[in-house]
């Protein structure tokens, strides 16, 4: 298990004191929590039926964050990873294909 440190003001008081052992166990427990469903979703994130693109579209800023990844950094987007040492040259041709104009027909 990781220590953690908490850097407090200075108070001897006996409720001061419970408070601070009682806010250690409660942040050990969220800890324990935590690193169980850190661990489930790694697992799940392996498995087949698992597709790349965002775990909840209710997640709307980390949603906004993996857009601003992908305009930044267009192979962020790929499913298979560029070739060692090709990175950049893909990011400056994807970003050239997102910017042509698009051909598609909308119906009126």
């Amino acid at each position: 298990m990781n220590r953690s440190r908490s850097f407090v003001i200075p108070d001897s008081r006996r409720e001061m004191r419970a408070a601070r052992y009682l806010n250690m166990r409660i942040n050990r427990q969220v800890t324990l929590e935590d690193v169980d469903l850190v661990e489930g979703v790694q697992q799940g994130l392996g498995s087949r039926s698992y597709h790349i693109g965002p775990l909840s579209r209710k997640e709307a800023r980390v949603r906004q964050f993996q857009e601003l990844i992908v305009k930044r950094i267009p192979v962020a987007a790929c499913i298979d990873p560029p070739e060692a040492g090709t990175v950049a040259t893909r990011n400056l041709q994807l970003a050239a294909k997102a910017a042509e104009p698009s051909h598609a027909f909308v119906a009126v």
